[in-house]
């Protein structure tokens, strides 16, 4: 994960996460995919990890991303079954 990275805050509510990023964050990304895909990946196993989050939201600005750098991120919203 890159050193600028940063989130400004997370809320929880009904097993929702809210990941807020700083523009700067997703301005930061490395550029090479594979490498954004990593990133997302540990952000979201991380989160993953409490039994309590069912899906996660990650949010710039309160808007809701669509693609992390050039990922999209519809494939990491909801909690993988199994």
């Amino acid at each position: 994960i890159p050193e600028e990275f940063a989130v400004s805050s997370v809320k929880t509510e009904d097993g929702v996460c809210l990941l807020y990023l700083p523009p700067q964050t997703i301005q930061a990304l490395p550029e090479d995919e594979y490498t954004q895909s990593l990133i997302l990946w540990s952000l979201t196993e991380s989160l993953y990890s409490l039994d309590y989050i069912r899906e996660i939201r990650l949010l710039v600005d309160g808007e809701e991303l669509e693609f992390f750098g050039n990922v999209p991120v519809s494939g990491v919203t909801e909690r993988p079954q199994g």
